[in-house]
Protein backbone atom coordinates (compact mmCIF):
# COMPACT_ATOMS: atom_id res chain seq x y z
CA UNK A 1 0.00 0.00 0.00
CA UNK A 2 1.18 3.41 -1.30
CA UNK A 3 0.35 6.29 0.96
CA UNK A 4 0.78 10.04 0.18
CA UNK A 5 0.33 12.25 3.80
CA UNK A 6 -0.15 15.90 3.01
CA UNK A 7 1.29 18.49 5.84
CA UNK A 8 1.86 22.18 5.99
CA UNK A 9 3.66 22.34 8.95
CA UNK A 10 6.85 24.47 9.76
CA UNK A 11 9.02 25.15 12.91
CA UNK A 12 6.65 27.77 14.04
CA UNK A 13 4.01 24.97 14.73
CA UNK A 14 5.24 22.15 16.62
CA UNK A 15 1.93 20.69 17.60
CA UNK A 16 1.14 19.85 14.14
CA UNK A 17 4.34 18.21 13.84
CA UNK A 18 3.46 16.29 16.59
CA UNK A 19 0.32 15.09 15.27
CA UNK A 20 1.97 14.03 11.93
CA UNK A 21 4.69 12.38 13.84
CA UNK A 22 2.03 10.68 15.64
CA UNK A 23 -0.41 9.61 12.32
CA UNK A 24 3.15 8.04 10.37
CA UNK A 25 3.59 6.21 13.86
CA UNK A 26 0.39 4.84 13.88
CA UNK A 27 -0.11 3.72 10.48
CA UNK A 28 3.53 2.19 10.94
CA UNK A 29 2.09 0.45 13.70
CA UNK A 30 -0.71 -1.31 11.48
CA UNK A 31 0.36 -1.36 7.91
CA UNK A 32 4.51 -2.29 8.52
CA UNK A 33 4.28 -2.67 4.68
CA UNK A 34 2.78 0.25 3.51
CA UNK A 35 5.09 2.80 1.54
CA UNK A 36 4.42 6.45 3.39
CA UNK A 37 5.24 9.87 1.32
CA UNK A 38 5.28 12.91 3.16
CA UNK A 39 4.85 16.17 1.08
CA UNK A 40 4.67 19.27 2.37
CA UNK A 41 4.93 23.11 1.54
CA UNK A 42 7.88 23.82 3.90
CA UNK A 43 9.78 20.41 3.33
CA UNK A 44 12.88 22.04 4.62
CA UNK A 45 12.20 22.84 8.14
CA UNK A 46 9.42 19.75 7.73
CA UNK A 47 12.26 17.54 7.02
CA UNK A 48 14.02 18.70 10.10
CA UNK A 49 11.34 18.05 12.60
CA UNK A 50 10.22 14.80 10.97
CA UNK A 51 13.56 13.22 10.82
CA UNK A 52 12.69 11.97 7.35
CA UNK A 53 12.80 12.87 3.59
CA UNK A 54 9.88 15.66 2.99
CA UNK A 55 8.77 15.86 -0.92
CA UNK A 56 7.77 19.59 -1.51
CA UNK A 57 4.34 20.56 -2.78
CA UNK A 58 4.55 21.37 -6.58
CA UNK A 59 1.01 22.74 -6.36
CA UNK A 60 2.51 25.24 -3.75
CA UNK A 61 5.76 26.30 -5.65
CA UNK A 62 3.28 26.39 -8.68
CA UNK A 63 1.61 29.23 -6.81
CA UNK A 64 4.39 31.09 -5.56
CA UNK A 65 5.91 31.39 -9.01
CA UNK A 66 2.17 32.55 -10.12
CA UNK A 67 1.66 35.06 -7.60
CA UNK A 68 4.77 36.74 -8.81
CA UNK A 69 2.69 37.85 -11.90
CA UNK A 70 2.53 41.54 -12.20
CA UNK A 71 0.03 43.84 -13.80
CA UNK A 72 -3.98 43.32 -14.28
CA UNK A 73 -3.15 40.20 -16.98
CA UNK A 74 -1.57 38.71 -13.79
CA UNK A 75 -4.16 39.28 -11.61
CA UNK A 76 -7.00 38.40 -13.61
CA UNK A 77 -5.29 34.85 -14.20
CA UNK A 78 -4.97 34.09 -10.32
CA UNK A 79 -8.55 34.99 -9.88
CA UNK A 80 -9.44 32.49 -12.33
CA UNK A 81 -7.32 29.44 -10.82
CA UNK A 82 -8.07 29.74 -7.71
CA UNK A 83 -11.98 29.63 -8.53
CA UNK A 84 -11.31 26.88 -11.06
CA UNK A 85 -8.13 25.07 -10.42
CA UNK A 86 -9.67 22.80 -7.92
CA UNK A 87 -12.59 21.75 -10.16
CA UNK A 88 -10.33 21.12 -13.04
CA UNK A 89 -8.24 18.78 -11.15
CA UNK A 90 -11.21 16.80 -10.03
CA UNK A 91 -12.38 17.00 -13.38
CA UNK A 92 -9.15 15.52 -14.78
CA UNK A 93 -8.63 12.67 -11.55
CA UNK A 94 -12.30 11.61 -12.87
CA UNK A 95 -11.66 11.97 -16.23
CA UNK A 96 -15.26 13.66 -16.88
CA UNK A 97 -16.81 16.97 -17.17
CA UNK A 98 -16.10 19.68 -19.27
CA UNK A 99 -13.31 20.92 -17.34
CA UNK A 100 -11.16 17.88 -17.77
CA UNK A 101 -9.62 19.33 -21.26
CA UNK A 102 -8.63 22.25 -19.85
CA UNK A 103 -4.71 22.59 -19.67
CA UNK A 104 -2.89 22.14 -16.61
CA UNK A 105 0.78 23.02 -15.57
CA UNK A 106 3.53 20.28 -16.53
CA UNK A 107 4.13 19.84 -12.44
CA UNK A 108 0.58 19.32 -11.72
CA UNK A 109 -0.02 16.60 -14.71
CA UNK A 110 -0.39 12.98 -13.47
Amino acid sequence: MKLLILGNHTCGNRGDSAIMRGLLDAIRQQAPEAEMDVMSRFPVSSAWLQGRPIIADPLYQLSQKQQAAAGLNGRVKKVLRRRFQHKILLSKVAQEGSLRNFAIAPECAV
